[in-house]
């Protein structure tokens, strides 16, 4: 979301508001959903049996997550 100029997280003291609605969080949510649409995404959890089973067969290639993943 951030990389795509998204914002959707405030705070105000104690509190937090969030919003999707800012334009970079859509454009981010905009090209996720096309690459679900176009079935280019396997939405299954992370080390599920599932996930596991797309590792082996080929149809799930790698793991989109951020920088703190390897820590």
């Amino acid at each position: 979301i951030w990389q795509a100029g998204g914002h959707p997280y405030k705070t105000d003291g104690t509190a937090v508001k969030i919003d999707f609605t800012d334009e970079g969080t859509q454009k981010y949510t905009a090209t996720w959903q096309k690459l679900l649409d176009e079935k280019l995404l396997a939405p299954v959890s992370s080390w599920s049996d599932a996930w596991y089973k797309g590792l082996a067969d080929g149809s799930i290639a790698t793991l989109s997550i951020g920088a703190w993943m390897p820590a």
